[in-house]
Formats: C-alpha cells, sequence, structure tokens
C-alpha cells in the first residue's frame, strides 16, 4: 500500500487542537479543542454543528458527512475508515456513542480474521435522528428521518423513518405520533 507522504504530515504531525481550529474556521462548526478529528478531504462538516471533547473521528480511505445543526457529545467515536458514513441535518448523537462503518471479513477459515480485509457497505443517519447514550450503530444500516435510537442499543439492521428503537440487538418498540 502506498502511503501519501503530505497526508501523514498533515494527519499525524499536526496537533488536534490546530486542526480542530482550521476546520472550526472552514466549516463555521464548534469542535472542542480536546477531540481528535483526522484531517482529510474526506471529511465535510455542516454549519452549526457542535463537537463536545474528547470525540475521535476517523477517516481514511472512506468519506464522513456531517449535516447542520448536529449534535456530537462527548467521547463518541465515529469511524468512516474504509465505508462511508453520512449522517444528516439536526441530528443528536449522545455521549459514548460509536459509529463504525467498517467491519472484518470473516469469510475464510483458512485465514486469521485480522488478516483479512475490511469490509464495508456504509451508514447512513438520515435527518432529525436522537442516537441515545452508549449506543453502537454498526456497517450497513439505515437510521430513517426522525427515528429515535435508545440509551445502550446496538442496531444491527434498518430502522424506518419515525420509529422507537431499543435494545440489543435494536428493535422497533413503536412508531412516533
Amino acid at each position: 500500500m502506498m502511503v501519501n507522504i503530505n497526508s501523514l504530515v498533515k494527519r499525524k504531525l499536526i496537533p488536534s487542537f490546530i486542526s480542530n481550529i482550521y476546520l472550526m474556521i472552514k466549516y463555521r462548526c464548534f469542535i472542542s479543542l480536546k477531540s481528535e478529528i483526522e484531517l482529510t478531504k474526506n471529511l465535510i462538516i455542516g454549519n452549526k454543528t457542535r463537537i463536545s471533547s474528547f470525540v475521535k473521528i476517523k477517516v481514511n480511505r472512506g468519506f464522513l458527512k456531517i449535516g447542520e445543526n448536529c449534535t456530537v457529545n462527548c467521547f463518541c467515536f465515529i469511524d468512516a475508515d474504509i465505508g462511508n458514513v453520512e449522517i444528516g441535518d439536526n441530528v443528536l448523537i449522545g455521549p459514548h456513542v460509536g459509529i463504525h462503518g467498517s467491519n472484518y471479513n470473516y469469510s475464510s477459515r483458512e485465514k486469521l480474521i485480522i488478516e483479512q480485509d475490511l469490509v464495508s457497505k456504509g451508514i447512513w443517519i438520515e435527518d432529525d435522528v436522537w442516537i441515545g447514550s452508549h449506543s453502537t450503530i454498526l456497517d450497513g444500516v439505515t437510521i430513517g428521518k426522525g427515528a429515535i435510537i435508545g440509551a445502550g442499543a446496538v442496531v444491527t439492521r434498518d430502522i424506518p423513518p419515525y420509529s422507537i428503537a431499543f435494545g440489543v440487538p435494536a428493535k422497533v418498540i413503536k412508531k412516533r405520533i
């Protein structure tokens, strides 16, 4: 795998608080200086979005778009390492939420899992979604517009618009009226 030296320098040698100031100016958003966001051309952050302390955002070969007027609370991890993650407008993401846009391939029994490639289907979180604290959103799901994900849920399949889902794995409990 060929490494782009300019990209490596930007991502690894520039202190995160300088990267965050640059991103705040570029996108007219607020990012805590205590968060860690990798500088990459594959990242878009919407106007008026707020990213709290100790958030880690990892984008490598994938693409991450966070919409306008979103809130990403403290200790969240968003991984768009190889897959695409798209978060709509006006989305509330509670503290300690993990959004994982890739997964290990495990189809070969002859190879160790760690030696197999990463795979990704992508994640789509539509507008006006609330994701409760300590939830995990796994690769390959779409969370529909206006949905609510209860605290501690593990989302492994699509959640329809205006649904309320809880549990491990997350199941739709009822519809929003």
